[in-house]
């Protein structure tokens, strides 16, 4: 799937010297930082539904007993 971006013009020049630098191109770049924050966002909503599970009955957030 394909986006189209406005980036600042320095940001973007760093980013290109960032992409050289790691033999890669700023959509790789863009694209891993994307799936970073993706499963950064899963892994802090896993942990809260562990801590949830870890609660006893009726301490659980949502659970009216």
């Amino acid at each position: 799937m394909n986006l189209t971006l406005a980036v600042d013009g320095d940001i973007l020049r760093e980013a290109r010297k960032i992409a050289i630098d790691e033999d890669t191109s700023v959509s790789a770049l863009v694209r891993g930082f994307l799936a970073d924050l993706v499963e950064s966002r899963h892994a802090r909503r896993r942990a809260q539904v562990e801590r949830e599970l870890d609660k006893p009955i009726g301490e659980a957030s949502g659970f009216d007993y």
